[in-house]
């Protein structure tokens, strides 16, 4: 069994967003557990009521130290990537890559079921979009001088 850092996003200014975002670090959770893995999330641990609060940032620094500390013992970093990419899970990645952990990004929500891909698949993948993006951008925002 691998011990599992599950990244996802949690902070928001609006509450039902941050209700969604609880609801689903659980079943990233519950999946981790279902693929016979352990799994670990501070941002849905560590922000229960009457331990921190994510909205007052020195709790939140605190919080996020905390994890990061306890990431160091885990096997993995898997990135659930169904409602975005935060702030946190970039930091998340930044010490992940520093500690040489290996990185697993996740879709629970992917056209026949969950699928995950590495991080190489992921650099491949943003490279090629980015360059489209560039090709896109860069056509719609040419300046016809004629």
């Amino acid at each position: 069994m691998k011990l599992i850092v599950v990244e996802s996003p949690y902070g928001s200014d609006d509450q039902a967003e941050i209700d969604a975002n609880v609801k689903y670090v659980r079943r990233c959770m519950s999946f981790v557990f279902d693929v016979g893995h352990a799994p670990y999330a501070s941002h849905d641990l560590y922000t229960h009521e009457g331990v921190l609060r994510d909205e007052v940032p020195e709790e939140r620094t605190k919080g996020m130290e905390a994890g990061y500390a306890w990431g160091a013992k885990a096997d993995e970093v898997w990135f659930f990537m169904d409602r975005g990419f935060s702030g946190g899970m970039a930091e998340g990645m930044r010490r992940a890559m520093r500690h040489g952990k290996p990185m697993v990004f996740w879709f629970l929500d992917a056209e026949g079921g969950p699928r995950s891909f590495d991080i190489y698949d992921f650099a491949a993948c943003f490279h090629r979009m980015s360059h489209a993006m560039v090709e896109f951008f860069g056509a719609a925002l040419a300046v016809d001088d004629g």
